[in-house]
Parts: C-alpha cells; structure tokens; sequence
C-alpha cells in the first residue's frame, strides 16, 4: 500500500491549522513524539469548519495553541488578531475561525514550500514550543496533555530561554503569557517534572545535534531563530515555571 494517494480531511481544529498541511506522517514510541514516519503529500486537504461543533472545548483551545504559535513565529499583526479575537475564536465565529484557519495554512504553506523535506532548517521555525512540547508529551503517556496543550506550555519556556539567553530583542514572554491566557491555554506544566526524565525525553527532539538541544526561541513577535541551549538552563526554566505561573 505504498505510495498511494490520499486526501486528508482533518476534525480538529489542530489538524486543520497545522498537521494536515506538509505532508508529515509518523507514529508516537513509548518515549518519544513522532519518532517514525515518513513525508508523502495528500492530493487534497478538505476543511469544514463545520465539524468544529461537534468537539468539546478543551480540543478547541488545544489547537488555538498552534494558531497562537504562527503569530509568534512569523506574524506580528496575526498574533495580534488572535488575541483580540480570543472570545470569538474559543466561541467557534464561523469569521473568526475561518480567519486563523486560513492565516494559519497559507504560513504553513509557505515553509513546506521552501522546505518540503525539513534540511535547510527553515522548516524548523515550525517547531516552536515543540522541544519541551514533545516531552511533556511523552512524559504524560499522551494522555495527560492535548497536544496544543504541551506545545503552549513549550511556548512559554522558549520565550523565558530567549529573554534570559539575549536572544529576544523585545519582551516575548509577556505576550505569549497573556495571549495563551486569552485563548485558555496552560502557561505552565500540569504535574511534577522529574529533571532526570525531562532530559532524557528532550534529548530524544529531532534538533538535538551531538547532545546539544537546539531551540526554535522568537527574538520578537513575528520573528524566530534557532539557538543552541544549555540543558542545565532548560531544567532550571522548567522548574521555575512550575512555581512561578499560575495556569
């Protein structure tokens, strides 16, 4: 059954902004998110926001999480739409939901584009959040987290790393908090962390090079760079997190 075409209709919010678009599949291992897979291009994706009704709130606020993430990543003006537009986002406006949608998928478009196969790096952009996102992932047995809901907690920790780093040349950590805040989103961990086990499940993301984690960290609203971390400087973020803000 290799190689045959297939249209992708995505029912949740998160697949229709982000994972139906790009031509990523993979499974999930015991301990690591997307370990293997493969790319291959859906001949179609069909969206109907429509299904959207059918799904409880918490699955809605899961993918706003990734919609929230292009804003940061490559949008100024559209992370500033999210967050105005917060109420009627997590209220299904059909304008407001065909709007991020929309937005969402034209970005994520334009680096499949330019990256199909994720070598030059550009694709990586898209990983924001992701690095912390997948372990907590993994470390909650992808049960304890929606996906949108690590990612945002991901989100978070990056901003800290890229205002304590220097590499942020703007505050980033305020608004992440106060957008994530508006849309319903966790801004910190929902269990204990063991520092040990978090490690070992970071080491385990895809940008790690040689034992060395390498983040996607925004350097203001819109714009985003890659930036080796040391993992000491992650845990200590993580840990200070889970006291500092409240979710």
């Amino acid at each position: 059954m290799r190689g045959i075409p297939y249209v992708q209709i995505p029912t949740t919010l998160l697949a229709m902004v982000d994972s139906s678009v790009g031509g990523k599949t993979a499974v999930d291992l015991d301990d690591a998110k997307n370990a293997v897979g493969t790319f291959h291009q859906p001949r179609l994706v069909l969206i109907d926001p429509a299904v959207l009704k059918s799904l409880p709130p918490r699955e809605i606020r899961a993918g706003l999480a990734e919609v929230v993430k292009y804003g940061v990543l490559g949008d100024a003006g559209f992370f500033a739409w999210v967050k105005g537009h917060a109420g009627g986002l997590t209220a299904l406006e059909p304008e407001a939901i065909m709007m991020s949608i929309r937005r969402s998928c034209e970005m994520k478009a334009g680096f499949v584009e330019r990256d199909e196969f994720d070598r030059s790096g550009l694709r990586a952009a898209l990983n924001l959040g992701h690095t912390v996102g997948h372990a907590l992932e993994a470390l909650g047995g992808y049960r304890l987290y929606r996906h949108g809901e690590a990612v945002a907690v991901g989100m978070v920790c990056a901003g800290i790393l890229a205002e304590t780093l220097g590499v942020a040349e703007e505050p980033v950590v305020d608004p992440i908090l106060s957008a994530l805040k508006a849309v319903g989103l966790p801004r910190k961990p929902k269990a204990p962390i063991g520092p040990d086990d978090l490690l070992a499940a970071m080491m385990k993301d895809k940008k790690t090079t040689e034992g060395t984690l390498n983040f996607v960290l925004p350097k203001r609203i819109g714009e985003v760079v890659m930036h080796p971390v040391p993992s000491d400087l992650v845990l200590d973020v993580v840990c200070a997190l889970q006291k500092e803000h409240p979710n």
